[in-house]
């Protein structure tokens, strides 16, 4: 082969090893990005769900739920999905479902810990506090 022909493989050859490298960084970095902004969601999540009796945060993550990918963005790897270029998704989590370790009471709309927890503060929908203050009517 001639001289100039092994030096357009040679570089096209560092350009793909170059291009696969600053993808990778890339990924690498939309990854610590997003892991970042997920402790911080995943943190507010737990406080916007804390049991209002014992002060205690949600245990629980939220979901993760997929659909047809729009904006092309690829599952992360710590879901454990490979990117699918016949059938892509793209995801996020449910922030807004409450999380099934906690109910909302029906008459002060408080959080409490349901039967999932160790002590639960919540029975048919209704808060202990809220069941007390009907006791005290009664009475």
């Amino acid at each position: 082969m001639s001289d100039w022909k092994s030096t357009i493989d040679d570089w096209l050859a560092r350009r793909a090893v170059d291009e696969k490298t600053a993808q990778e960084r890339k990924e690498k970095k939309e990854e610590e990005k997003y892991g970042r902004y997920f402790g911080k969601r995943l943190k507010e999540y737990q406080e916007k769900y804390r049991c209002s009796f014992c002060k205690q945060p949600s245990h629980r993550e939220p979901q993760p739920r997929f659909r047809p990918a729009t904006s092309g963005r690829p599952a992360p790897s710590h879901l454990g999905l490979r990117p699918s270029t016949v059938n892509p998704v793209e995801w996020d989590y449910f922030w807004d479902d409450h999380p099934a370790d906690r109910d909302k009471c029906r008459n002060c709309g408080k959080w409490a810990c349901n039967d999932e927890c160790v002590e639960s503060h919540i029975y048919n929908g209704i808060c202990r506090n809220c069941a007390e203050k009907q006791l005290k009517k009664k009475s």
